[in-house]
């Protein structure tokens, strides 16, 4: 008995240690201050069509030299994206630059949601199996109180579950993408989705 609960202490303490360290490296707040996040993010939500095109451009945008990852550096609430990238970004069938850099920004959001949302899902497997097996009623409470905040860190990013259902067959992909580590051709994932 003494030898099962010493490892279970010790495998809810690493899960403790992990689930607070992936917190504080995506959200950058500490578990035990429980702040409530708050996202204010446009209730406009990213269309599949949206970001299909989104992609496509994207690694255009990555590879053709015009301004190589600008979108981190551009303060869309000052609205300053110089004028030949907005020509660019015409020419590839984005009339509006401003559209093109908060797709790029929410699909970011939106990966990192899939990410959270599936380690916390996994890691609360694990807790709900422990706190089944779980005797001691201090071990069992504080279990409970570290499946709660895996809840909340699913759902840090306030997207919307029909965007995460869209990415999330295809993350990976989608986060290469991004990162400009892969280029998207929609003929090639066309031919993988038949």
């Amino acid at each position: 008995m003494h030898l099962r609960l010493s490892s279970l202490i010790g495998i809810f303490v690493v899960i403790c240690a992990i689930s607070f360290w992936f917190y504080r490296s995506t959200v950058g707040v500490p578990v035990e201050e429980e702040k409530e996040v708050v996202v204010e993010v446009s209730p406009d939500i990213v269309r599949f069509d949206e970001m299909d095109a989104f992609l496509e451009t994207w690694s255009e945008y990555i590879y053709s030299g015009t301004s190589r990852k600008m979108s981190l550096k551009l303060s869309l609430s000052d609205k300053k994206i110089p004028a030949d990238l907005k020509k660019w970004l015409k020419k590839h069938g984005w009339k509006d630059a401003e559209r093109f850099f908060y797709v790029e920004q929410r699909l970011a959001s939106i990966v990192k949601s899939v990410y959270l949302k599936r380690h916390a899902e996994s890691t609360i497997k694990v807790l709900e199996k422990q706190l089944q097996e779980e005797e001691n009623p201090q071990i069992a409470d504080n279990i409970r109180k570290v499946i709660a905040n895996q809840k909340k860190m699913a759902a840090v990013e306030n997207v919307s579950e029909q965007e995460i259902e869209m990415v999330a067959p295809n993350v990976d992909k989608i986060y290469e993408i991004l990162e400009g580590k892969v280029v998207y051709r929609p003929e090639i994932y066309e031919k993988q989705q038949r």
